[in-house]
């Protein structure tokens, strides 16, 4: 085992990491919490940020990627674009304001299509990149499946609509089970109502206005391109799934939820039982069947 052997060096200061240690303790100061050099995880307290951070120990660093990391105060770490369109993870940006002059903060995890290579980029909450395939949703004329892949998991089991949850609760919404990566599609035209918040275990929730029907897209990462007021298009890309630590096989999923827009206001509402959603909560599994259907005119016979 590596040992921090500075610290047996009569009156100096710092220890390996360059802080400051404490006199009295030993213990070198961090910023934002202590660390002991002679233990195994070193931290004496949870990160600040351990709560953003669902998928990571509240006691790791740098999201355990110390070589190619810094922390320098315990805050957030997040991604931002510099001014040539790049997007580079940033040890400083914590939010708009703390972004360098010229480019722009994009927050914590995102996603990107990159349509000139045909790929998807997942920008990490602990600075990776991963990538992923593209491939165009199953589409007609009732609108755009919303995975690109054209499961039916939704129909049976735990993941059909008003399925038993605990606490007499029904499920509000269809699940479409798919691996993580799988990107997720605008299933008609319409317009982002809110920017992207926290859903679930770390993932997020887009809602979109279609018209005729409110759509809400959760457990996803979100494009980076998204935000509230923009235009979206049949088939336009979204983001993509993520999976959750949440104990059970079937953990990476679009939760997919409608509303018929004969109601106003949020969309959660933990008064209203059994689904604890808005009055106008319908049932999506028609609507996804009839997304699976490929209609004539797009056969071809061979």
């Amino acid at each position: 085992m590596l040992q921090n052997h500075l610290k047996y060096i009569p009156n100096y200061p710092q220890s390996f990491t360059g802080k400051e240690r404490d006199s009295e303790t030993g213990f070198s100061y961090f910023g934002a919490r202590f660390y002991d050099s002679d233990l195994m995880t070193g931290w004496l307290s949870v990160d600040p940020m351990a709560d953003k951070y669902p998928g990571l120990s509240p006691y790791a660093y740098c999201g355990w990627n110390p070589v190619k990391l810094v922390d320098p105060d315990g805050m957030e770490i997040d991604w931002v674009k510099d001014a040539s369109g790049e997007i580079y993870w940033d040890n400083n940006a914590v939010s708009q304001a703390t972004t360098k002059e010229g480019e722009i903060y994009l927050g914590k995890e995102g996603c990107k299509y990159n349509n000139d290579i045909g790929t998807i980029t997942h920008y990490k909450s602990n600075g990776e990149k991963e990538y992923y395939p593209y491939s165009s949703p199953n589409s007609n004329s009732f609108g755009a499946f919303p995975i690109n892949i054209p499961t039916e998991s939704y129909k049976s089991g735990y993941a059909q609509f008003g399925s038993n949850r605990s606490n007499n609760r029904k499920h509000a919404g269809s699940d479409l089970y798919a691996p993580e990566g799988t990107a997720v599609f605008s299933t008609n035209d319409g317009v982002i109502i809110t920017n992207p918040y926290y859903f679930y275990k770390g993932t997020k929730a887009i809602e979109i206005n279609h018209s005729s029907y409110t759509a809400r897209y959760c457990e996803i990462i979100p494009s980076f391109d998204i935000s509230a007021g923009m235009h979206v298009k049949k088939g336009e890309f979204l983001g993509i799934l993520k999976a959750m630590n949440i104990g059970q096989s079937n953990n990476t999923m679009l939760h997919f939820e409608m509303y018929n827009n004969t109601a106003k206001g949020a969309l959660t509402v933990t008064s209203n039982f059994p689904y604890k959603r808005r009055e106008d909560l319908i049932d999506p599994t028609s609507f996804l069947n009839s997304l699976l259907f490929i209609s004539p005119a797009k056969c071809v016979l061979k």
